[in-house]
């Protein structure tokens, strides 16, 4: 904690602003501030894990996604399984950006559950909670796939504090089902249907739309060697493991 509140002080202190005159004298400050801090607290998740802000410099892995931030969990139990959960995920060798995500997902939860009715511990996070949650989400604009990555990170998360054992006080009913995920809208067709080309081939009033003669003449080579061009693509494309191929 400590270690979290003298990184916010230093932020204060050399804050980021675009155009800054002293951005280089800045940037050499906060590298000789790390270094004397990989000096000070050392190397490893033994030195890292206690800070709410995982610096994933610090323990050897380098990513796009440099830092994965706790400080907005609002409840120390909940943080201090967010925390568990992440390095562990980490240890599975899962992408650190998509391991910062679903922390971001999961601080959205830990939000909602400060804003309301807040169980005081994991005992009284029950299925009415998660309830709650979804139909918070769906009220607030989120989008569909905004939605459904929330309620997946939560989902992966009570999984795996069961799964572990990292806390038996976890109610039963406290899970997400996949009836709780809001539906996908049904993708748009990747192609027109063969009797709308076929309907636009036997036009002829339709083709005379083109003024360059040379669209034309390409609109109906591709029109009438349509599926054999597909066939052509499937002896040439490697096949799937199912033998399907590829070109869809």
């Amino acid at each position: 904690m400590a270690a979290s509140r003298g990184d916010a002080k230093f932020a204060d202190f050399t804050p980021r602003a675009h155009g800054n005159a002293n951005a280089t004298p800045l940037g050499f400050l906060r590298a000789a501030r790390r270094k004397v801090d990989d000096l000070s607290h050392g190397l490893g998740w033994d030195s890292e894990y206690d800070r709410d802000v995982f610096d994933l410099r610090r323990v050897g892995i380098h990513s796009r996604a440099r830092r994965v931030r706790f400080d907005g969990l609002p409840q120390p139990w909940l943080r201090m399984l967010v925390k568990r959960w992440a390095r562990w995920k980490q240890s599975k060798e899962v992408s650190p950006v998509h391991i910062a995500w679903s922390v971001t997902h999961l601080t959205r939860f830990a939000v909602f559950l400060a804003e309301s009715t807040a169980p005081s511990s994991l005992a009284g996070l029950d299925r009415d909670a998660i309830e709650r949650f979804n139909a918070h989400i769906a009220a607030d604009g989120s989008s569909i796939r905004s939605r459904r990555l929330s309620l997946g990170a939560l989902a992966r998360f009570l999984l795996a504090i069961r799964h572990h054992r990292w806390e038996s006080t976890l109610p039963a009913g406290a899970v997400v089902h996949p009836e709780d995920y809001p539906r996908l809208a049904p993708a748009p067709p990747r192609a027109l249907s063969e009797a709308v080309m076929r309907q636009q081939l036997e036009n002829e009033d339709n083709l005379a739309r083109f003024t360059d003669p040379m669209e034309r003449l390409f609109t109906m080579i591709l029109m009438r060697n349509a599926g054999r061009t597909r066939r052509y693509c499937c002896r040439a494309a490697r096949p799937t493991r199912t033998g399907a191929c590829r070109c869809r």
